[in-house]
């Protein structure tokens, strides 16, 4: 029987190199080896996600979840990808713990975010990601995560936004509809904060 930490480190060398069905070799033998280990269903999970297999990721990350359920990115990353999946229902009462945190904690920021995309009120995500990225300096892949979806809660918003406006003064063109939201943001970037 090989080590569950050698079997870890495999696995997360082959995910680094880029190597996908090895990694996923490794870390499925790694949740048969050990079945009551949280890192090799959360590994297992987070691989098969990125692989796009997402049905299957869901499978792990809920048995990882049941293996530590206090577990914030775990939970985090499976309210997201089941959100990801159309499943709304099923992502805010995934996040819905996270949602209890302090207000100065980015977990509880993202998942507020990622509740209110969900419930179909993407232009309410914008001050949750905004001080989720404030507050968070300790997962920096998150942070480029979530400014990316930050920057598309601001396109969105921002089509929302020309669409009424063209709606309700048809005799304005795209042309002078102004600045993106982009540019006014970074602009007034002060003021958002």
């Amino acid at each position: 029987m090989k080590t569950l930490e050698g079997l870890l480190t495999q696995g997360i060398t082959a995910s680094t190199q880029g190597n996908v069905e090895e990694a996923l070799r490794i870390f499925f033998e790694t949740t048969q080896e050990y079945p009551q280990d949280f890192a090799a269903h959360f590994l297992y999970a987070a691989e098969l996600a990125s692989a796009k297999r997402y049905p299957e990721a869901t499978q792990f990350y809920a048995r990882a979840l049941a293996l530590q359920e206090n577990n914030a990115i775990c939970r985090f990353q499976y309210g997201l990808l089941l959100l990801t999946m159309g499943d709304e229902s099923e992502s805010s009462e995934v996040l819905a713990p996270l949602l209890k945190l302090p207000d100065a904690s980015y977990m509880k920021q993202f998942s507020l975010a990622l509740t209110l995309i969900g419930q179909g009120l993407p232009h309410e995500a914008e001050m949750p990601l905004r001080k989720g990225l404030a507050s968070n300096a300790d997962v920096p892949d998150l942070n480029r995560d979530m400014t990316l979806l930050l920057q598309r809660v601001l396109a969105h918003t921002n089509q929302q936004q020309q669409a009424q406006l063209a709606e309700s003064h048809p005799e304005m063109t795209a042309q002078h509809v102004g600045l993106p939201m982009e540019v006014l943001v970074k602009k007034y970037e002060d003021k958002f904060h």
